[in-house]
């Protein structure tokens, strides 16, 4: 049993990179890497940019909404699972993106005209005047509407808004072809002319339920389109960032009403093995007490031990083609660490725990799809188990169409799920792109594309060849 002090420093090794989820790191202004995706977002002094961020699980999303969340802001509202406003089901805020937006705008609307009256001071006297004068008007459309909204006496500050979510949100009681947006634009503005409101929304399926549902696209789209309105309308003065799984947002961009008019403003985060490994630089330099502005290679040299100028690209090679973003390398390093007891990594060390991030990477899928495609990730283990690592694509339809779809075991599993049931083989195969399970090659000797880099699908049955992602080999069996 180990003393005290080993206690204490296998713990420490635990996060000697750092916690893979940001939303535990103490000091992620330190840490954080600005991105070209991150700078291209609507924020600070800037009248526009993207506002809809989708990445897959450990991407960083929420590194993103932590670090602007640190930034100075006249008014902050992060809305993420740790800082709830509401619970609600998504299918409540209406049938059509156009009344799920509106809800939101109303909502979005009365959480900032309550925060400047209840705190006038922060904000222009000329701002504040403006919108106490919106109260009644907005009293008595929301009370129309769902009758779910009061005034209230405030001390000092004059009347309140007060908001019935269940009331306010059950879509069955109200339509809202009447919302006017510009009644806003005036009040809003002088209150947030000196510094920006921020909002921000994150873990959107933890708070707005029914992800599972068909109908989930239809709310997807009714929230972009009230970002794009109070981005769009209030340009420098109020910034609305949407940040989506990577898993949500296929559901809307496979089935969207009018995806052209807000596809422009989407961003999807993607990292290149420069940058991951500039993450893996900042946090190795910050452990160890060094200047970050060194060259990347010689801060990393600190921590991964290799012979050769071949054996660290080895490495380098080895740890990045099997890692998508932050949190796979953080995690995979960290668990290299705690394996050998101290900060060195060598490649047998990686070898050594690749089995465990290879069958968590597999869990991942489930994460991020399970709403979408209950189970997917135990359908891959079923079939894919003991497969190849590549086939030539006439081998791999084969596989598809008769280790897959008309496989027994999978049959008797998952026979009741409609993406399984209803799929041919095409279909079966973008699936398991969308997935990230697998990717192609369109020719000899081109790098394999994978679905982050290339979301889009027109080439995708023309390709040469299939891979099996790196990230789910080891634990599959596949050699």
């Amino acid at each position: 049993m180990a003393n005290e002090p080993e206690q204490k420093h296998n713990e420490d090794l635990k996060h000697y990179f750092g916690f893979p989820d940001a939303a535990y790191e103490s000091d992620m202004s330190d840490l954080f890497l600005e991105t070209a995706e991150f700078k291209g977002l609507k924020s600070g002094d800037s009248k526009a940019g993207n506002f809809v961020v989708v990445g897959v699980k450990g991407s960083g999303k929420t590194a993103i909404c932590r670090h602007l969340s640190e930034t100075r802001s006249s008014l902050l509202r992060l809305v993420d699972e740790q800082h709830r406003l509401v619970n609600v089901h998504a299918g409540k805020l209406g049938k059509y993106p156009q009344e799920v937006e509106s809800v939101l705008l109303n909502w979005i609307f009365g959480i900032l005209i309550q925060e400047i009256v209840t705190n006038p001071n922060r904000f222009s006297g000329a701002g504040v005047k403006l919108a106490k004068q919106l109260l009644p008007q907005m009293a008595d459309y929301l009370k129309q509407l769902a009758k779910g909204v009061k005034l209230k006496g405030g001390v000092g500050v004059g009347p309140e808004l007060e908001l019935d979510f269940e009331k306010m949100f059950d879509a069955t009681k109200f339509k809202f072809s009447e919302f006017r947006v510009d009644r806003y634009i005036e009040p809003l503005t002088k209150c947030f002319e000196q510094s920006p409101a921020l909002l921000l929304f994150d873990d959107i399926d933890e708070i707005f339920m029914g992800a599972d549902e068909k109908t989930y696209p239809t709310f997807i789209e009714g929230l972009i389109r009230a970002a794009k309105t109070i981005n769009l309308k209030f340009q420098n003065r109020i910034h609305f960032l949407v940040f989506l799984k990577y898993g949500t947002f296929r559901s809307f961009f496979e089935r969207p009403r009018d995806y052209e008019k807000v596809g422009s403003y989407i961003t999807v985060l993607q990292w290149t093995e420069a940058e991951l490994e500039r993450v893996l630089a900042k946090r190795i330099a910050k452990r160890i007490g060094i200047s970050e502005k060194r060259p990347t290679d010689e801060i990393c040299s600190r921590v991964f031990k290799a012979e050769t100028s071949s054996s660290i690209r080895q490495i380098r090679k080895f740890l990045f083609d099997r890692c998508q973003g932050p949190r796979d390398v953080i995690t995979f390093c960290n668990k290299a660490v705690v394996a050998v007891g101290k900060p060195e990594i060598a490649l047998d060390t990686l070898r050594k725990c690749e089995t465990q991030f290879s069958e968590e990477k597999l869990i991942q899928i489930y994460e991020e799809y399970g709403y979408t495609y209950p189970d997917i990730h135990e359908l891959i283990r079923l079939c894919f188990k003991g497969a190849k690592p590549e086939y030539d694509a006439s081998p791999f339809r084969d596989f598809v169409a008769n280790k897959v779809l008309a496989f027994d075991k999978a049959i008797a599993r998952f026979a009741q799920e409609d993406y399984f049931a209803n799929a041919d083989t095409d279909e079966m195969i973008l699936l398991l792109y969308r997935v990230g399970f697998i990717g192609y090659v369109l020719a000899k000797d081109d790098p394999p594309i994978f679905v982050l880099s290339h979301p889009g699908l027109e080439d995708l049955l023309e390709a040469r060849s299939y891979f099996i992602h790196p990230a789910y080999r080891k634990y599959l069996h596949i050699t």
